[in-house]
């Protein structure tokens, strides 16, 4: 995700230490929470960090990171809460190190407790306010009277190593050349291999309009479905943040591989004429990463697939 040219990130501003252990300390004061995805191995808080530096970008856009009025402290609002649900602050010091970054971390707290919380009292006469992203019920509700309009290229062929593996087998599992492309570009280790394999699947299936028009009517059917479940369950649909272009979207679960559990996720924008364009797709860890910007997704079909 590009930030704007003006921008700076989380860690232009400020020294974090050690990420892992900065990390560990903040996760153990939150809420429990599942940081990490299901078979990354060790613990690397991935999704924590995705969390923290797009939270921190969010609020510089709102001109919610405080600095005092003698400029030698400075807060934000995580956006994360103790058990207590206390809101929790990332605090910081003016970075003493020539040519570094502006800013230090000195530790997450609550307000009021210990040093920091009781300094973050005393440096700020309205604490630093957490990132917002919703502002009317059409950020968090999808109209069902409405089906999306795809943009089918840039999903089906420019996005085209984010579809299943088992969708993309059993579709072009009739075209020898194809199929071996598919599986030579999921086998890939070296991610140049990798994407160049799927780069000429792509260049395949473009020159192949009798398939490319098979996989639009697979991908229009999940869609249909999926709207039907979101007339059923409105939480089906999930709001997420989306840095890039600064902007709250709706996910629409997709179920490609027909095994009644979603495998992507298509990104949606409602127009001003009230239409939905499906703009492109995301992978699990993608969509995940996006809704908890905004809150800890509750929908059950991020939680209970796509983390442990």
């Amino acid at each position: 995700m590009e930030k704007g040219r003006d921008e700076i990130s989380l860690f232009d501003f400020a020294y974090l230490g050690e990420w892992g252990e900065t990390s560990a300390r903040l996760a153990q004061m939150t809420l429990p929470e599942r940081w990490d995805f299901a078979g990354t191995g060790p613990r690397s808080y991935e999704i924590l960090s995705d969390y923290l530096r797009f939270t921190f970008l969010r609020l510089e856009r709102e001109g919610k990171v405080l600095i005092s009025d003698d400029e030698d402290f400075c807060a934000f609002n995580t956006g994360l809460v103790d058990e207590s649900y206390e809101d929790i602050f990332a605090c910081f010091t003016p970075n003493r190190i020539p040519d570094r970054q502006p800013w230090y971390l000195e530790g997450f707290a609550a307000a009021g407790a210990d040093r920091l919380g009781d300094r973050l009292l005393r440096s700020f006469h309205d604490l630093p306010e957490r990132a917002r992203y919703l502002f009317k019920a059409e950020d968090v509700l999808y109209d069902v009277d409405q089906v999306p309009t795809p943009d089918y290229g840039h999903i089906l062929i420019g996005n085209i190593d984010r579809l299943p593996e088992a969708f993309l087998v059993r579709e072009l599992a009739d075209n020898e050349e194809e199929l071996a492309c598919t599986k030579r570009a999921f086998a890939a280790k070296e991610k140049d291999a990798r994407r160049d394999a799927f780069d000429a699947l792509a260049k395949l299936l473009d020159a192949d309009q009798l398939r490319f028009r098979r996989l639009k009517d697979r991908l229009d059917a999940a869609i249909r479905l999926s709207v039907k479940q979101v007339a059923w369950n409105w939480r089906w649909a999930v709001p997420i943040y989306y840095p890039a272009r600064d902007c709250v979207s709706l996910l629409l679960p997709l179920d490609l591989t027909e095994d009644e559990q979603p495998d992507i996720a298509l990104v949606l924008e409602r127009t001003q004429s009230g239409r939905y364009i499906g703009q492109t797709i995301l992978t699990a860890e993608m969509a995940y990463k996006d809704a908890r910007l905004i809150a800890r997704p509750g929908a059950e079909w991020l939680d209970a697939c796509f983390v442990k």
